[in-house]
């Protein structure tokens, strides 16, 4: 992909996020225009995908459909596994009765079990890529309880990317929306979030937990290769001084992340009770956010811990 598609397609994603499609479809035609000309299927793959899901936010369902069908096309040529799934699911959210037949809340539910997971594993951006269509259609679709638990969670993936002023709208529109349904305890939920992400009027506050956010992004992605290469020890010598960092800095959704991985951690060092301490705390702190799919993730660890025995030795 040529650097100056790739920066486009960049600013195209971030006005989507920002609530601005018709920026987005302006720079996207131009990004999917050229990257045909030039034989660029992956570009150009990349930007209409993009362009439906700004088609159906600004209500063009019609246009919307013709785009991630032929996004679906272009990955479907590339072969690209996890590109076809997203785009069949953007189009069974979009249109289930034509040509796919799921029923949304499933591929909802789909969609929120891959988000706790990149969430579970810090990974904020895969689960921004994940939810911006979910957002669009959710409220293309008049869908609120799908969209306040989609931009719920938007937050919490924007905080670790780092940008809290979008996690701040995305929080505070999910309040809304949880009022709205009259769900109580979602609202007070999302209104928890919200107050941890801070005030946007502190630059101070802004800076340290951007810098916090990246900095666990890049700990996580270490530990968690660490853990998959059975070394715990390593994982938790990187892990815990800065879970104490989160801790202190009351950086909730970084926090859970990363008692997750020490819970991992622990358990594959045999130390099961101390898992399942720091598995609770994740569950319970993903339930005070709100965030029931990375709650799940982290009551697996609990469980796994409470019945864990170690394998025999030979």
């Amino acid at each position: 992909m040529k650097p100056l598609l790739l920066t486009k397609l960049q600013e195209a994603s971030e006005a989507l996020r920002s609530d601005r499609p018709e920026v987005a479809i302006r720079i996207l035609g131009k990004v999917a225009e050229q990257a045909r000309a030039g034989g660029d299927d992956h570009t150009e793959m990349e930007a209409v995908g993009l362009l439906a899901v700004a088609s159906a936010a600004l209500g063009d369902g019609g246009a919307a459909r013709q785009q991630g069908m032929r996004a679906l096309s272009l990955a479907r040529q590339l072969g690209s596994t996890e590109r076809i799934e997203r785009y069949q699911g953007f189009l069974r959210q979009l249109n289930p009765e034509e040509t796919f037949h799921d029923d949304p809340a499933s591929v909802a539910d789909e969609t929120f079990d891959k988000v706790g997971q990149a969430l579970m594993l810090g990974d904020g951006q895969a689960a921004v890529e994940l939810l911006t269509p979910m957002i669009t259609w959710s409220s293309w679709n008049d869908s609120p309880l799908i969209e306040a638990s989609a931009r719920g969670m938007m937050a919490q993936a924007l905080m670790m990317t780092g940008d809290l002023g979008q996690a701040r709208r995305h929080a505070r529109k999910a309040v809304a929306l949880a009022d709205r349904l009259g769900d109580a305890g979602a609202a007070a939920h999302f209104r928890e979030l919200l107050a941890s992400l801070g005030d946007a009027d502190d630059a101070g506050f802004n800076i340290a937990m951007s810098r916090l956010a990246a900095h666990a992004r890049a700990v996580s992605r270490d530990a968690g290769q660490l853990i998959e290469a059975d070394k715990p020890d390593e994982a938790l010598a990187l892990l815990l001084p800065l879970l104490r960092e989160t801790v202190h800095a009351r950086a909730q959704a970084a926090e859970a992340t990363l008692r997750g991985l020490v819970a991992q951690a622990h358990l594959q060092a045999g130390d099961r009770e101390e898992a399942g301490r720091q598995a609770a705390r994740a569950v319970e702190i993903a339930r005070s956010l709100g965030d029931d799919d990375a709650a799940a993730s982290f009551e697996s660890i609990r469980e796994l811990a409470a019945g864990f025995v170690a394998p025999k030795q030979t």
